[in-house]
């Protein structure tokens, strides 16, 4: 199935444009940055950057969650998350096109990540 399809005519011949249909879901880096406290002797949160690309039709919206619970939040500016109350942190993006990026999951006590 086409996208779309374009014709341009060069005299005596035909250029014929296609593109397929997007079918590669974004993906999204992450950056955290460590918040102190006011001595600095001690973290008390991460500062959360989330930054998504998509080559084929481009972003539509990225967004996370906190603790496994709760509704998604779309994501616009980075974000605070606090390490006393914070265990868990989830984020995906959707392209253009409607194709979903598989969910992060960072678990902050036992320092994995994974893609589920």
């Amino acid at each position: 199935m086409l996208r779309w399809k374009a014709w341009k005519c060069n005299g005596p011949s035909i250029t014929i444009t296609t593109q397929l249909p997007d079918t590669t879901p974004p993906e999204t880096k992450y950056k955290f940055t460590p918040v102190r406290s006011a001595n600095e002797k001690y973290i008390m949160g991460l500062s959360t950057t989330l930054i998504a690309t998509d080559a084929g039709s481009g972003v539509l919206k990225t967004e996370y969650r906190v603790n496994k619970s709760g509704p998604w939040v779309s994501y616009t500016i980075p974000f605070t998350i606090q390490a006393a109350t914070t265990q868990y942190l989830e984020w995906r993006s959707v392209d253009n096109a409607g194709n979903q990026e598989k969910t992060w999951l960072m678990d902050f006590n036992k320092g994995t990540l994974k893609q589920s």
